[in-house]
């Protein structure tokens, strides 16, 4: 009993000090400065739909701009959701690059790396404990959308995405949206 309630109020103190620490009262007001300044163009909601399901990500800067947390929620066709995931991006120091995870909800991870090229955002990741072991990704920012490029299963990520069909996200609307 005792060790429980060490355990809740130890837990309680590291989510009062991680907000206290983070020095961010609104984090919808960060920005990135640095090497995940590119990364701002993604901050906001975002909707597509296809054949038989509908996604909306979400993204907005945590730490005073030192992370990008990502949210991404699957609906099928009836409005079920059918899968829901959480990630970031950050600045690895000691690699010299953007790194990236995402965890899902059926408890599959993604790990993986991430960077600019002419206006585009790549990704290569590795998957574990999903029914892919990897992917490679694009993603191409325009005015009010984002163009999605994804071959899974592929390791590397090259201009050849850029020829597959992709998935055209579109920002929701400033006022209303709110981020989960």
């Amino acid at each position: 009993m005792m060790m429980r309630r060490l355990t809740l109020v130890c837990g309680a103190a590291l989510l009062v000090w991680t907000g206290a620490a983070s020095g961010q009262s609104d984090p919808a007001a960060a920005r990135a400065t640095g090497p995940l300044a590119p990364l701002d163009v993604l901050v906001g909601s975002w909707q597509t739909e296809s054949t038989g399901f509908s996604t909306t990500l979400a993204y907005r800067w945590r730490l005073d701009g030192k992370v990008l947390e990502a949210t991404n929620e699957v609906r099928d066709a009836d409005g079920k959701v059918i899968g829901r995931y959480l990630g970031a991006y950050a600045w690895d120091a000691g690699r010299q690059e953007v790194v990236f995870w995402t965890a899902g909800g059926s408890g599959e991870v993604h790990r993986g790396r991430a960077w600019w090229r002419d206006g585009v955002l790549w990704h290569e990741a590795e998957v574990s404990g999903g029914t892919i072991d990897a992917y490679a990704s694009a993603v191409r920012p325009a005015e009010g959308r984002l163009d999605y490029f994804a071959s899974y299963g592929e390791r590397t990520a090259g201009p050849e995405l850029l020829r597959t069909d992709a998935l055209r996200y579109v920002r929701e609307e400033e006022s209303g949206v709110r981020l989960p």
